[in-house]
């Protein structure tokens, strides 16, 4: 026959999201095919560029991937559209229950050396972090500080946010909001503004230390570039921005949590210029 189920949620497995809603609509035998959660699971994991046998994929959602997949790449529930690649950074996991957040991406790590999270490493442990996929965005709006027009300054904000989050209703109607858990002080000259979020214990691992995230240098922009760069990891993302000479930043650190008492479902690491 040639409405041969196998052979066509086969062949759908290899179709993109627009394709699988036109394939719906020929017939009404297809119509469970594209509703098949097995292929918006893959078309999600391929969008956000993680690998069907990895440990993202692995985690059971609370909602359906098919909602997920609109959340994040169709209905604009997502900050920035995929598509803006210089906002959207990428998708990582946290799999460990606490993130590190950092404001500065120049100290070296190792395993050696005990992490610091004191005023000079502009670092931020947080624990009690959502476990699943992560998506990170990169943005920069209008510094706050002051309201002068001929002032040029701006801040970059870096929100990682676990993707579930965008279907949530407390989240839609702003019941759950960010709140400040941190403030690094830079007091000398930044040559960039650059913010990172980890899985805590996945920090020195072999799939991070393959990505070449912590090794700053090769992936951040050249000097008299200012347009963002950014580095993703299977367990971290980061961006940074050349800065032009200036009196230092002062980092700040926010968290998300799903209620109170509830899991940390969005981190933010705001930078602005003294």
């Amino acid at each position: 026959s040639s409405y041969n189920a196998d052979i066509w949620e086969c062949i759908a497995s290899f179709l993109d999201a627009p394709d699988l809603a036109r394939l719906a609509l020929t017939a009404r035998f297809f119509v469970p095919i594209a509703m098949d959660e097995r292929l918006w699971k893959a078309l999600s994991l391929k969008r956000l560029e993680i690998g069907i046998g990895s440990e993202a994929s692995k985690f059971r959602p609370h909602f359906s991937w098919r909602e997920l997949y609109r959340s994040s790449f169709v209905t604009g529930s997502h900050s920035y559209s995929i598509h803006e690649r210089e906002k959207h950074l990428g998708a990582f996991t946290l799999v460990s229950g606490k993130a590190l957040a950092a404001g500065r991406l120049w100290q070296r790590i190792s395993k050696s050396k005990r992490i610091k999270l004191d005023e000079s490493s502009a670092l931020c442990l947080v624990p009690n972090v959502l476990p699943g996929i992560w998506i990170a965005d990169l943005h920069m709006t209008r510094c706050p500080v002051c309201n002068l027009p001929a002032c040029p300054g701006t801040m970059q904000t870096l929100d990682f946010r676990n993707w579930e989050l965008f279907l949530h209703e407390e989240y839609q109607n702003r019941t759950w909001s960010f709140k400040e858990i941190g403030i690094r002080n830079i007091r000398e000259n930044c040559d960039v503004a650059a913010g990172a979020v980890f899985d805590y214990k996945r920090l020195i691992d072999k799939d991070t230390a393959n990505s070449g995230i912590l090794n700053f240098k090769s992936w951040t922009a050249e000097n008299g570039n200012y347009q963002p760069a950014s580095r993703v990891s299977p367990f971290g993302a980061a961006g940074c921005t050349n800065l032009q000479k200036n009196g230092g930043l002062q980092v700040k650190f926010y968290a998300m949590h799903a209620g109170v008492g509830g899991p940390v479902v969005a981190i933010r690491v705001s930078q602005q210029l003294f």
